[in-house]
């Protein structure tokens, strides 16, 4: 047994050694486990073998991986090790260590505001300490004085403790709760007791009518009691229950970010959803602010505007006529936005719409029919305003530029779902395209409706191809650099643009159309390979992916050497080199070379993706070549993937 368990110990030495260089264990701590795992391997190999040898020895086993795991001098800058060893210890419920650990790792990572946060959560609201909490934050944002997360979460923290001390002091009967009636737990009558009633003929007094007396008294007494307090109160007092310490962190957060609308509305919300009672002055400031410190803004609107019904969202029950009551001032709020917007008023408008689109996902069908007819309108308004506005400009502003082809396909979109005729959508498209005409979205929209248009009018007619195919032309024209995102879209479009039209021409039988039509696609590959083979342009996928599909077109319709051909040229064109040579590629196959020239494509000035990679590695163990796979790991660590990372 002592040479059987010496041979595992061998086994262990080269882990141990490598935890011992890198940091992990001291070397008396590897001795330590050395021995450790000793003991346990002879327990484990006795004559006999307990259950509870094995038990412990894996329990070991399991402390000593965490215990690996959460050791900093190997992974000074890993963040998910403290958050492990965080949980950790939470769930050991160890109040010393887990203080000591936030403490260690807040010294690593000062500039973590989620550490800081669960920090000051795990004070707050595990134990209970709101000083302990509210000083983390504090030094959190001293070090990260510009993070909005940090100065929400502050926000947060400081109603939390004004909820819980309102509760305090009305369960202490200090102050009254204002729920139904002014009854709460605090008020004087907080017991029910049944009344006893007395047995047979009884002549004695009426008790119910003591107890109604002496209750109308007690609430007499309150309600004194209560006015007492109030005039005793001090301004400062009543301030702190308004909300005055939210309201001060909320004043120094808009001074650190004067430009923050995000910041203005994750607060508005926490007020709104969580605090709807007690925040009511605090909504009121940070509105006021919205409306001084962004005017003309678009996002600044839209959040006022939809202040009533963010309010809503705080209480439990949402009456529908309270609902509809809201919606109908959130549309007069962006009605008066609207109207006193400057210019054309695309980002209002774009606002408008999308806060349209959001209550109609949510409406019921009786109210969704109403809204729709309000959200066509608007559409229908704000397309024309910004077109008009363009027209009488001789130009088109650069907000407008970005929200009139969204304003435009919702506005499509919409009418053709309410049975509208392609004509009139089209004439609205076009338009559009006139004074954007780069936008990707539109153009794609316009061919397709084209495209549809004629094949309902003639199912055989090539017309709307055409027409579609020089929609999708000139908005490669105008893109307005080579490296724009949208030119891979349009090259793709066109490409099953083509294929389409040579599957509806193939049933005609017409063998020169087909190969007009094979010639064309042929030569649309090329130009989209052309225009996306830069490598500083950013089209490396959609490269891998023309270049692919050139070359199935080419095996299927004209063979082997056709497709070698083609893959030279690639190289020859573009500079991109083969993945193997010529030999293996012409003896493998076609999708030997559609796997190679996909690798090819993604090797030279940049790295691969794991997949293609995974995929050509896989390819060949499919091919019963070890060798050439192992081939392909070696080649991909080169480039810096790991093909175990897929």
């Amino acid at each position: 047994m002592g040479d059987t368990v010496q041979a595992v110990m061998d086994r262990m030495v080269p882990d141990l050694e490598d935890m011992q260089r890198k940091g992990v264990f001291t070397r008396e701590e590897v001795r330590a486990i050395a021995a450790r795992r000793r003991d346990h391997e002879y327990l484990a190999r006795r004559r006999q073998a307990r259950k509870v040898d094995f038990l412990r020895y894996i329990e070991y086993e399991l402390n000593l991986e965490i215990l690996r795991k959460i050791r900093r001098k190997k992974f000074p800058g890993d963040v998910s090790l403290c958050l492990q060893h965080i949980d950790f210890a939470a769930k050991q419920t160890s109040t010393k260590i887990l203080s000591r650990i936030f403490g260690r790792a807040l010294q690593l990572h000062p500039h973590n505001a989620g550490l800081w946060i669960k920090a000051a959560s795990w004070e707050f609201f595990d134990c209970a300490n709101a000083v302990a909490a509210r000083v983390l934050l504090q030094r959190a944002l001293r070090i990260n004085g510009v993070n909005q997360r940090l100065w929400v979460q502050y926000f947060r923290l400081e109603w939390c403790y004004l909820q819980k001390v309102i509760g305090r002091q009305q369960v202490l009967g200090l102050i009254e709760d204002d729920s139904e009636g002014g009854e709460g737990v605090g008020d004087a009558g907080g017991l029910d007791i049944p009344e006893v009633q007395g047995e047979g003929e009884s002549s004695g007094p009426d008790f119910s009518q003591v107890a109604a007396a002496e209750q109308e008294e007690g609430k007499a007494s309150q309600k004194k009691r209560s006015a007492s307090r109030q005039v005793v109160m001090s301004d400062a007092t009543k301030q702190f229950y308004k909300g005055g310490v939210p309201l001060a962190i909320f004043r120094a957060a808009r001074k650190a970010l004067p430009d923050d609308i995000a910041l203005r509305g994750h607060c508005l919300q926490v007020c709104c959803t969580e605090f709807p009672e007690l925040s009511k002055h605090v909504q009121s400031a940070i509105l006021d602010s919205l409306k001084e410190d962004f005017p003309a803004s678009a996002e600044a609107w839209a959040l006022r505007a939809q202040h009533p019904l963010l309010v809503l969202q705080g209480y439990e029950d949402e009456d529908l006529a309270a609902v509809v009551d809201a919606e109908g001032q959130c549309i007069q709020a962006f009605e008066a936005a609207v109207k006193s917007s400057a210019g054309d008023g695309a980002d209002i408008w774009l606002q408008y719409s999308q806060f349209l689109h959001a209550r109609l996902s949510e409406a019921d069908v009786s109210r969704a029919v109403d809204l729709s007819a309000v959200l066509e309108g608007v559409l229908q308004r704000a397309v024309n305003q910004v077109l008009c506005t363009a027209k009488a400009e001789s130009g088109i502003s650069a907000s407008a530029q970005q929200a009139l082809p969204e304003l435009t396909l919702q506005y499509a979109s919409l009418l053709l779902h309410a049975g509208g005729r392609d004509s009139d959508v089209r004439a609205v498209l076009e338009k559009t395209r006139e004074v954007c005409p780069a936008d990707v979205n539109t153009a794609l929209f316009l061919a397709a409706l084209l495209q549809r248009e004629a094949l309902l009018a003639n199912p055989s007619s090539e017309s709307g191809h055409t027409m579609a195919q020089e929609v999708l032309r000139s908005a490669l024209k105008a893109q307005p650099s080579p490296s724009s995102p949208g030119i891979p879209r349009l090259w793709q479009a066109i490409l099953e643009l083509l294929q389409c039209a040579a599957t509806a021409g193939s049933a005609v039988d017409d063998d020169s159309d087909s190969d007009t039509m094979r010639d064309e696609i042929q030569r649309a590959y090329k130009d989209a390979i052309t225009a996306c083979a830069h490598p500083d342009h950013g089209h490396h996928e959609a490269l891998a992916d023309f270049v692919k599909g050139y070359h199935a077109l080419l095996l299927e319709s004209e063979g082997l050497t056709a497709a070698s051909a083609a893959l030279q040229w690639c190289c020859d064109s573009f500079g991109l080199r083969a993945a193997a040579g010529a030999d293996a590629m012409t003896k493998r196959g076609g999708i030997a070379i559609v796997m190679l020239h996909t690798i090819a494509c993604t090797a030279y000035t940049w790295c691969g993706t794991v997949e293609l990679w995974n995929a050509y590695h896989d390819f060949e163990l499919q091919e019963g070549k070890p060798q050439a796979a192992a081939a392909i790991a070696w080649r991909a660590q080169q480039q810096g993937i790991s093909l175990t990372d897929a």
